[in-house]
């Protein structure tokens, strides 16, 4: 659902596609729908001030129309598609699966945007739903940089909130429901019942320069998650956690961090066994 509204608050809004609106301003625009929280943003010069207060209505008065639903559907079953022949994509999301084991945080197709029957099974009332339950005050951020004066921006900003129709009791009327949906933050408490164990390689970087680095580091993930599916598999079977990192140190980048880790009540055995992996290649 929050993917679904990504899509949907800014691709149907009152101002038509916004994204697209925002696109011919030749403006860096773009939706990121994390585990935790949906992104909407732009970087640009012209017009920006009604750009700050289209964004902001787009978001917190949203048009909400079944036929808009359909349409995004049939976009958002497109996307899932590229996304579960992005091995790269479907690696990371079994990461955080496996970090938030035991919580259903992560769905069980490996992918937060969800698939094509996850997707078809969404309606306008779910989303209204989830709307109403997450897009309140205490859960939004506003943020504007730039050259801008403080004073000037916040009144402006202000005074756009303020024409903007309030729902102060949108959230507290679905806190409490009795099919089991969960509309308000629980804090989860998680004992882990096998040992974790993780180790990394750090190599010091000598004469590339922090481009070339950078390069290699994206080869190297693309290479084992984008084309190694056994690699892939084997993190669901395995709970395999791994991510390489970047350790940069003044004007250069003088370190280069590969992590691995997983959940595994033999790590001896699992260290050997990655250590023979990259032995191997």
């Amino acid at each position: 659902c929050a993917h679904f509204l990504e899509h949907l608050l800014l691709e149907h809004s009152k101002y038509g596609h916004l994204y697209r609106k925002f696109a011919q301003k030749k403006y860096v625009t773009n939706g990121l729908t994390y585990m935790d929280c949906t992104n909407y943003f732009f970087i640009g010069v012209d017009d920006v001030l009604e750009s700050i207060s289209e964004l902001i209505n787009a978001v917190d008065d949203p048009v909400f129309t079944s036929e808009d639903v359909v349409k995004t559907s049939e976009a958002i079953v497109e996307e899932t598609k590229m996304g579960r022949d992005n091995m790269y994509r479907v690696a990371s999301c079994i990461a955080d699966r496996n970090i938030f084991s035991g919580v259903e945080i992560v769905d069980e197709t490996y992918n937060v945007l969800g698939d094509e029957n996850t997707t078809k099974k969404i309606n306008k009332d779910m989303l209204k739903l989830c709307y109403d339950a997450y897009y309140n005050d205490d859960n939004k951020v506003l943020l504007v940089a730039g050259n801008f004066d403080y004073e000037e921006i916040v009144s402006y900003i202000e005074s756009v909130c303020e024409s903007i129709p309030r729902h102060e009791n949108r959230r507290e009327s679905v806190l409490v429901r009795e099919d089991g949906i969960r509309c308000s933050y629980q804090e989860e408490y998680m004992p882990t019942s096998e040992d974790y164990v993780c180790f990394s390689f750090k190599n010091k970087i000598e004469k590339y320069s922090v481009n070339e680095i950078k390069y290699f580091m994206l080869f190297l993930m693309e290479n084992k998650f984008g084309s190694d599916t056994a690699f892939v598999e084997d993190m669901k079977k395995e709970n395999i956690i791994s991510q390489i990192r970047s350790m940069n140190f003044g004007k250069r980048l003088d370190y280069m961090q590969c992590y691995l880790g997983a959940f595994s009540s033999e790590a001896q055995e699992y260290v050997s066994r990655v250590l023979e992996e990259l032995k191997n290649n």
